[in-house]
């Protein structure tokens, strides 16, 4: 019962125990602790057996002291030592914490993926991407989601080289509507030599959406009968369509880097300004 409340409490960074106990035995006590948390435990006896240190081990002892004069002197190394390990541990699961929201968190979609491209684990920022939840994504591929045969192929060449840059395909999303993607993904090695995907994926449909709009707006003004310029403040020519090149005399971006006081009728001096407002051009 004092264990229990004791336990309960929490109150101990080291735990310290013999194997008989008379009362219970070392084993049982390092297993309660254990299905508490991760406090380092150290088993000082003089009763134990070779079998029974092994077991211990297994089960997550921290060190195992033969109660005997000669070996005493190790007692207070194996506290620092443990000690200093269960210190290393928090250091090292405050970490993963942090990087275990941050993988959450972040408003892109993240994911861990096999060499053949089934997904280990996603964030929910992929699972609201892909339209699905979290624990869906598992168990698939990005492929499935993938609207066009011959980009799922593409895709595929892709990861069989190790390495996606800057990806972008069309998916049918959980709810079937479609969005554009853009996908980075490597190869990474694992603690334990294994070898993964990780990768990032970003929506775009809204920036290629704009990008398809530019395009058409490009082309529009390309083809106009019109001519039309864009110069930066100083008055230099950025662009001009094909029809302004010709009606000045030049060929299709000649004008470019020339400035639109060059091509005014001579006469009074003309700001920048002055010339696009009185539209006086040269032929």
């Amino acid at each position: 019962a004092e264990l229990t409340a004791v336990l309960a409490d929490g109150a101990f960074d080291l735990v310290i125990t013999d194997y008989n106990l008379r009362w219970s035995d070392g084993l049982a006590v390092l297993r309660a602790i254990r299905e508490r948390g991760d406090a380092p435990v150290i088993m000082f006896t003089g009763t134990g057996t070779e079998e029974i240190a092994v077991e211990a081990m297994r089960a997550g002892l921290d060190d195992y002291i033969v109660k005997r004069p000669e070996r005493f002197n190790r007692l207070e190394s194996a506290v620092v030592q443990a000690l200093t390990r269960a210190g290393e541990r928090d250091k090292a699961r405050a970490v993963e914490d942090r990087l275990h929201r941050l993988f959450a968190g972040v408003p892109v979609g993240l994911y861990r993926a096999t060499l053949d491209g089934v997904l280990l684990e996603i964030n929910s920022g992929l699972a609201t991407i892909l339209g699905v939840d979290t624990t869906d994504g598992f168990g698939r591929t990005l492929d499935d989601f993938i609207t066009d045969v011959v980009t799922a192929e593409a895709r595929r060449e892709l990861i069989a080289r190790g390495t996606i840059r800057d990806f972008v395909f069309r998916i049918t999303r959980g709810d079937g509507s479609e969005r554009w993607l853009a996908e980075d993904a490597s190869v990474v090695r694992s603690a334990d030599g294994s070898m993964h995907f990780e990768g990032c994926i970003q929506d775009v449909t809204d920036r290629r959406a704009a990008e398809q709009s530019l395009i058409s707006l490009k082309k529009a003004v390309e083809t106009l009968p019109l001519g039309v310029t864009i110069t930066d403040t100083k008055g230099i020519i950025t662009y001009a369509n094909p029809s302004a090149a010709s009606m000045h005399g030049y060929e299709e971006g000649e004008l470019l880097g020339r400035s639109v006081a060059d091509l005014v009728v001579p006469g009074p001096a003309h700001t920048p300004a002055d010339v696009v407002r009185t539209r006086v051009w040269k032929r």
